[in-house]
């Protein structure tokens, strides 16, 4: 499990807190996914070992990713060059959430689908905030069938589900898959208010509108086998296939 527990090695007490981070109050951030990384400066403009080889790391990061995306093929060489870029990161800087970014990047491009859902994962529990790393994440965790990480993943996004036209459309799946229609309704009201120039969000609506519309009409023809007893009618039509009105759901007292 990768999510933060207190058997895993970035656990919640490594993990950087908002006194460590100028980016709790906008969490999760919609940059893009490019692997920024925290720089430094030193007093009176004097540079110590430490800073040098903190340049030096940070450039080695954001060298790493154009070698992943030109590759073509899992076992081309530049994957190799990047494993050996990730490994001394690894080493030297443990805690740089956008070096095990990029960790889960590669194990995506060499299609080793569960060592990049770790690291993604273990990238959000040192303070990853970006939403394109949450929609690769979750995307990882559906074609792979992790259902229920992936849901408690959904959870700790919360409305922030809404800003993603990606994360939308996964969150819609969820529901469909376990049948919260009420829960699909609200997700696709949510998108059309938070993002009313995205097309998708008014195709999805609409669409599930249309689908609730067309099963209640298949109901309301339905007739019913049981034309009695305490749950004869319901709010779209009653036991026996007649079309409901208010009345039928009130006492009445019998005729003497």
């Amino acid at each position: 499990m990768w999510l933060v527990t207190s058997g895993n090695r970035f656990s919640q007490s490594r993990r950087p807190t908002c006194g460590q981070s100028k980016r709790c109050s906008s969490w999760p951030s919609a940059t893009p996914l490019e692997l920024p990384i925290g720089t430094r400066s030193a007093k009176n403009g004097n540079r110590t070992r430490e800073d040098r080889r903190h340049g030096e790391l940070k450039r080695s990061l954001l060298s790493g990713l154009p070698l992943i995306r030109a590759a073509k093929q899992p076992t081309d060489s530049g994957l190799e060059e990047a494993q050996i870029l990730l490994n001394q990161l690894e080493k030297e800087r443990p805690y740089w959430a956008a070096s095990r970014t990029l960790t889960g990047l590669l194990r995506e491009t060499q299609r080793r689908r569960d060592e990049a859902i770790q690291a993604y994962g273990e990238a959000i529990n040192l303070g990853e905030q970006r939403l394109a790393v949450y929609e690769r994440l979750l995307t990882l965790l559906y074609t792979s069938e992790r259902f229920d990480e992936a849901q408690k993943l959904l959870g700790r996004l919360g409305d922030h589900v809404s800003a993603s036209t990606s994360l939308s459309s996964l969150a819609l799946l969820d529901a469909a898959r376990t049948q919260q229609t009420a829960a699909a309704l609200t997700i696709a009201k949510r998108g059309v208010a938070v993002r009313p120039a995205d097309p998708f969000a008014w195709l999805w609506l609409a669409s599930l509108l249309e689908s609730l519309s067309r099963k209640i009409r298949q109901l309301a023809r339905r007739p019913s086998r049981h034309c009695s007893g305490p749950f004869s009618w319901h709010p779209v039509t009653s036991a026996c296939g007649t079309p409901f009105s208010p009345s039928m759901g009130v006492s009445r007292t019998p005729r003497r």
